[in-house]
């Protein structure tokens, strides 16, 4: 029991490498997903996923395709797959809750994710929401299909020029570079990650955060998030879906596009979807109110425990 490195298995030539928690307890409510965002790894998880066990959740982590320890070279660190790179990322996560679901068949599943994976965590409820107990959307938003079309191209070009695997540092600024326009005057390129420098400082010096990510992973994340987009609709109306971020996360555009999202779900008519917004930046889990937040995630699971009928992957 308690934390044991783990190796998820995925095909003849895949093995995620993950993290599972297991409380000491035996009376457990239920099993928590974490699905990282990008260039960061599941490490960062670690107090999250802690307090998450010692409240009597089973808790299981992996580091995805392209990050840290599931890359075997550095210079891997960024690239998916040539072609189609978020349906690996969507169909590892779909590996990870069939073995954890056929291991533990009666216990609810929840699965977070946190920015990047937030996306990973809609799609995946667009395509299997009557499969799981709950989605909790961390540091998400909803992005405009144009601007995403636009980038896409630009990923295609580029792609043409330079091969799938160039680090494009054209694209990272495009994606990113205005972020740290609300946070002057800038102490690092990271300031929009959280309001603690110590927390930034932990990042900016980790090899295996805050990296320049492929051309190819670049057009697959906007082709990923314009597919979300356009079908939301496939949603079911009775997953519960939690919404939480900072005020200041330029990611969800200082709360506005998570509050749009809560809004076309509201829209859809899902009967259950709570947002809330917190002091703090992008990564809310190590920023001034992470106990809080934590706190509320775990009261948020503990309030959607009623068992409902969850079919098989």
């Amino acid at each position: 029991m308690g934390k044991t490195l783990v190796d998820l298995k995925i095909s003849q030539d895949v093995i995620l490498r993950g993290r599972l928690y297991e409380p000491e307890s035996n009376l457990i409510k239920g099993i928590v997903i974490i699905v990282h965002g990008m260039a960061e790894h599941i490490d960062r998880y670690d107090s999250f996923m802690q307090k998450l066990c010692d409240n009597n959740y089973i808790v299981i982590g992996y580091n995805q395709r392209g990050h840290y320890q599931t890359i075997v070279d550095y210079k891997d660190y960024g690239f998916i797959s040539e072609l189609d790179g978020f349906d690996y990322l969507l169909n590892d996560l779909s590996n990870v809750f069939k073995q954890i679901k056929d291991k533990h068949p009666k216990l609810p599943i929840f699965i977070f994710g946190h920015s990047m994976g937030s996306f990973i965590a809609q799609r995946f409820g667009q395509l299997f929401s009557t499969k799981v107990n709950g989605l909790i959307l961390c540091g998400t938003g909803v992005n405009n299909n144009l601007m995403l079309r636009t980038a896409r191209l630009l990923s295609k070009c580029i792609i043409k020029v330079k091969g799938p695997r160039h680090k494009s540092k054209i694209l990272d600024k495009m994606t990113f570079g205005s972020y740290n326009k609300n946070f002057k005057p800038n102490r690092t390129n990271f300031d929009w990650l959280n309001t603690i420098d110590s927390e930034v400082d932990k990042y900016v010096e980790d090899k295996y955060c805050g990296g320049i990510f492929s051309a190819a992973f670049f057009r697959d994340f906007f082709s990923m998030l314009i597919t979300i987009n356009n079908n939301n609709e496939l949603i079911s109306k009775d997953i519960p879906i939690l919404l939480v971020s900072g005020k200041d996360d330029p990611v969800g555009n200082m709360g506005k596009s998570v509050n749009k999202l809560y809004n076309e779900y509201i829209r859809l008519k899902i009967k259950d979807v709570n947002m809330k917004l917190y002091e703090g930046r992008h990564e809310i889990l190590q920023d001034i109110e992470k106990e809080i937040i934590i706190n509320d995630i775990i009261l948020w699971l503990d309030m959607h425990l009623i068992e409902n009928e969850v079919s098989d992957l």
